[in-house]
């Protein structure tokens, strides 16, 4: 039960499992962009063709040893085709495939062994190794396969692409629209119907969707698109701005540089602009750093480095009118439906973690919609639920929802969790219940009782999640972190009610008997009684919606 995120930029290879009822991402390490702890599990669409092959690697590309072989190699992918062509591409080296498979499959997209490789070929090429990579690191061999496609894709690429991996030995290949693979990997499934936004923000482009996701369609993993607009920017986009940033800074000029080194400094000057924007998703400040840059100064002396923080990338953006930009395509899609109408608006690209953009989308939406928490992994993610036939809509409690409390001796905050991640919803209404003493913090009686709900966010069962602060900021979970920045879900309005007479501070006594538990919309119900009076201050009230 296998999924497949073919990605422009990245590709993102997923295996459900039964025990633990979720799917993991399969990346063997040397693959992946990065190899930085909580770095995402993805695997650069790019590909070095062998140029010189050796006999093992001839046998192997024949079409009889093509399925079979798990000797030879056909070509270096991923991270480390990256790795290798850094510096200098060389002839045989194509950082993506996916565009020329859509529409030209037999675009000569590089050069090895002395003839022209198209697009088709490399494809392949990326598909074999990945597989046998993934294979010898599970165990097993992989049989069945749901590949992600775009929804304006045409028949002509899901058969490329079911072909090809035929050829590598795969003997069934299914196919999901990406905008239902999305929502899947979100929990959101087809049980219920509904209306989803889709937003994405990738490498190369920017565009939202709004699809229909009925029970007969998604089940067939298809989706009606009730509207979609976009537009030509991506993250490529942005690391061309923070170059020019960098440019101006420092004082460099890649025109000043030997004509045949101006490439060079191009690619070097991108991919630290790439290092640093990527650095500043969850960091506040980073550092843009050029080596040796003589060749490229004004004169001499110039600094090679310089601090940015991550307002300044947001200043940049605005600048830039990427928040324009996104209102623009919300309002194209939202010309013919009201934002109460969209059930779920569920957010892929890792671009979509740029400063600024989650708080923009939460002001359209609110928090309780959005779906936000892997976007670099939702996409393989819903590809390996449809696989394994999961397409039903999630029925319980994604995050961890909890009460703060500050420790009398150290005075540091702690949380009490009342709904825990993974709780099945609705629940009893008193699935959470607890007879509470006033704090009395200012030392003088207590006569309002506020209850602030903090979300602690996802479980981080693969080592790297993203949650949203109060403020909108993007925060790096990693395996066995419980509460990096938890977010208050109330804070405007916390009261739930006043105590008749005060509560006198050094009182121990119980004072409020407090049940709670989640209706069968996700909404944190409370339930609060005054044991002194024997009054409700509040009977099963809806306070936030969870997630």
């Amino acid at each position: 039960m296998w999924g497949l995120d073919l990605g422009t930029t990245n590709s993102v290879l997923a295996r459900w499992h039964d025990g633990d009822g979720r799917p993991r991402l399969v990346a063997p390490m040397a693959l992946r962009r990065s190899s930085e702890p909580g770095a995402p599990s993805v695997v650069p669409s790019a590909v070095e063709l062998v140029d010189d092959a050796g006999f093992w690697d001839k046998l192997a590309a024949r079409p009889f040893f093509l399925p079979r072989a798990t000797f030879g190699r056909l070509g270096w992918i991923g991270g480390e085709a990256l790795a290798r062509n850094y510096a200098t591409p060389r002839a045989a080296f194509a950082p993506g495939f996916k565009a020329a498979l859509m529409g030209a499959p037999l675009r000569t997209l590089a050069r090895a062994g002395g003839r022209d490789r198209s697009a088709r070929e490399v494809a392949r090429v990326f598909l074999r190794e990945l597989l046998l990579a993934a294979e010898a690191e599970a165990g097993e061999q992989i049989e069945s396969l749901v590949v992600t496609a775009p929804v304006e894709a045409y028949e002509t690429f899901r058969a490329e692409v079911a072909g090809l991996l035929r050829e590598v030995g795969v003997k069934r290949a299914r196919f999901v629209d990406e905008p239902v693979a999305a929502a899947l990997g979100y929990g959101v499934g087809g049980d219920r119907g509904g209306r989803v936004l889709v937003v994405d923000f990738g490498g190369g482009t920017f565009h939202a969707a709004l699809v229909d996701l009925t029970s007969s369609l998604a089940g067939d993993g298809s989706c009606v698109v009730l509207a979609k607009a976009g537009r030509a920017v991506g993250g490529d986009t942005v690391d061309g701005w923070l170059r020019d940033m960098a440019c101006e800074r420092l004082g460099l000029d890649v025109g000043l540089a030997p004509e045949w080194l101006q490439p060079f400094w191009e690619r070097l000057l991108l991919a630290e602009a790439c290092r640093v924007k990527e650095a500043l998703h969850t960091a506040e400040r980073s550092t843009f750093r050029v080596p040796s840059a003589s060749d490229l100064h004004y004169a001499g002396g110039c600094p090679t480095e310089f601090s940015l923080s991550r307002d300044e990338l947001e200043q940049l953006l605005s600048a830039r009118g990427v928040p324009a930009m996104l209102d623009g395509v919300l309002s194209e899609v939202l010309a013919s439906v009201k934002v109460d109408e969209i059930s779920d608006v569920v957010v892929v690209g890792g671009s979509t973690l740029l400063p600024g953009l989650y708080k923009q989308l939460e002001g359209y939406f609110g928090r309780a919609r959005l779906r936000a928490w892997h976007p670099f992994e939702a996409i393989g993610y819903g590809a390996a639920c449809f696989a394994a036939g999961k397409t039903r809509t999630s029925d319980f409690i994604v995050h961890d929802y909890a009460l703060r409390t500050h420790d009398p001796v150290t005075h540091t905050a702690e949380y009490t969790v009342l709904v825990p991640r993974g709780t099945r919803f609705p629940t009893a209404p008193d699935f959470w219940r607890k007879s509470l003493v006033p704090t009395c913090a200012l030392g003088e009686p207590e006569s309002v009782f506020q209850l602030v709900v903090y979300e602690l966010g996802p479980g981080v069962a693969d080592g790297r999640q993203v949650q949203f602060d109060a403020d909108g900021r993007a925060r790096q979970l990693r395996r066995g972190v419980r509460e990096p920045g938890a977010v208050p879900l109330n804070a405007s309005s916390p009261v739930i009610g006043t105590l008749d007479p005060p509560h006198p501070p050094g009182d121990s006594r119980p004072r409020l008997d407090l049940q709670i538990g989640v209706d069968a919309d996700r909404w944190l119900c409370v339930t609060a009684i005054d044991l002194w009076s024997g009054r409700a201050l509040m009977a099963n009230r809806p306070i936030v919606q969870l997630v």
